[in-house]
C-alpha cells in the first residue's frame, strides 16, 4: 500500500514492522512508529497540529522516483555489471 501512497502523493503511517520503514523516511513523507496506539496517535496528532501536508507531500514527489522502473533497472543493470566485473 506504500507504493500506491506514493503513487497519489499521500503522506502515510506505517508501523516498524517489516521493511516499511526503509520506504518511509520518518518525518520526511509521513510517520514510522512503534506498534503501540500512544505513538500511532501522537503522530496523528503532530500531523495535523504541525500541518505538516504540504512539507510531506513535497518529499513525496522526490521519494517516489526511488520506486519508479527507471531506477529499478538501472540498479539491476549496475548489480549485473558487478557481477560480471567480480566487484
Amino acid at each position: 500500500m506504500s507504493q500506491v501512497a506514493y503513487h497519489f502523493g499521500v503522506p502515510m503511517l506505517v508501523t516498524d514492522v517489516g521493511g516499511l520503514a526503509e520506504i518511509v523516511p520518518h518525518m520526511k513523507v509521513g510517520y514510522v512508529t512503534p506498534v503501540d496506539e500512544h505513538e500511532i496517535a501522537g503522530a496523528i496528532t503532530d500531523f495535523f497540529e504541525k500541518d505538516r501536508a504540504a512539507s510531506f507531500r513535497e518529499n513525496i514527489q522526490t521519494e517516489r522516483k526511488r520506486f519508479t522502473w527507471e531506477a529499478m533497472t538501472a540498479r539491476i543493470l549496475a548489480l549485473v555489471q558487478e557481477v560480471k566485473t567480480g566487484r
